[in-house]
């Protein structure tokens, strides 16, 4: 065990106060500047989580800009190709339709022919 630190040497009350007030008030000194600094760090770490947080919300918007720009280009996409496909189908639509007109006039011809023929049949059945 070492020795026990032993007092100085007798002092005046006078120089002892005097020398606890001067280590105290240093001691308080050196706590204030360490406080300032504490302060002073924990200020600019704040700032410095603050700025990464913004460049991450900028990038997570920028992100979702990108998604919904690129979603946006794929339904206009679809889009024109639904519309495309309406216009193709309108297009075979009006085609059939013309086919089936055709077809009808062809028929009616072909009924009134038959018609013409029957009725022809019957007037010469008649005239013998």
């Amino acid at each position: 065990m070492p020795p026990a630190k032993q007092p100085p040497a007798i002092m005046s009350s006078a120089n002892c106060d005097f020398r606890g007030y001067r280590t105290i008030s240093q001691h308080l000194n050196d706590l204030k500047k360490e406080n300032f600094s504490l302060k002073l760090r924990i200020y600019f770490l704040e700032e410095r989580i603050q700025q990464k947080y913004e460049e991450s919300s900028e990038d997570v918007l920028k992100r979702e800009a990108e998604l919904a720009h690129g979603e946006a280009e794929r339904m206009t996409s679809l889009v024109d190709s639904e519309s495309q496909h309406r216009l193709d189908l309108e297009r075979e639509l009006a085609v059939k339709t013309e086919e089936c007109r055709e077809l009808l006039l062809r028929c009616g011809q072909q009924a009134q022919k038959d018609r013409c023929k029957k009725k022809l049949s019957r007037d010469t059945v008649r005239q013998i």
